[in-house]
């Protein structure tokens, strides 16, 4: 099944590998400029930044799977994906319910005190693990949650990058301890520990 290291899908060569590193800087770049601050979270908002993420590396770019493409469910660690034939169906519901979430979060934001952040933090860290959930994508699940996740604390006043202060292991298992239980804090008491890192 998809998604093993032996799987040549999710390999990749030291030239794409930069060529990815550049294209999420310039993700990053553009978020922290405010070029997708006034854009609504949807499908194509979420395909766009894949796109520009594997451009030059993946025919896939911006594809998600769907009945006709991909494989029909993905497993990442203990965890299985939503099939592929009601992927466009969960991704639109996603966006709708974090679209809520998100204005909630925007309607409080001039009121930036310790109830907002946390609520902030909380919405962030549940938009990151159903969008990881759906897996809409054949690779680059991850990397274009993890913007989800920076995009929407950037967009209530937090800096960029938060999730590079992410540990790895224990993202993994914070993760997968939600998957099996929905107890979501563990990941936003994570989140939290990187918003406190010393940015350089």
């Amino acid at each position: 099944m998809p998604g093993g290291q032996t799987d040549p899908t999710y390999r990749y060569t030291p030239a794409q590998q930069r060529r990815l590193v550049q294209n999420l800087a310039s993700i990053y770049s553009d978020i922290d400029s405010r070029q997708y601050h006034s854009h609504p979270y949807t499908p194509h908002l979420i395909k766009a930044w894949h796109g520009r993420l594997f451009d030059g590396v993946r025919d896939h770019a911006g594809r998600i799977r769907s009945r006709d493409f991909g494989p029909e469910v993905l497993v990442f660690g203990p965890n299985r994906s939503v099939h592929r034939d009601f992927v466009l169906a969960q991704l639109v519901a996603h966006c709708s319910d974090a679209t809520s979430l998100i204005a909630e979060l925007d309607a409080r934001s001039a009121k930036f005190d310790i109830h907002s952040i946390s609520e902030a933090v909380k919405v962030s860290s549940y938009v990151h693990a159903d969008l990881i959930r759906i897996h809409p994508f054949i690779d680059g699940n991850g990397r274009v949650a993890r913007v989800v996740l920076d995009w929407i604390l950037q967009g209530v006043g937090f800096p960029n990058c938060i999730a590079f202060h992410i540990p790895g292991a224990e993202y993994k298992d914070v993760l997968n301890h939600y998957y099996a239980t929905t107890d979501i804090d563990p990941l936003i008491d994570l989140v939290l520990r990187a918003l406190s890192f010393p940015l350089t």
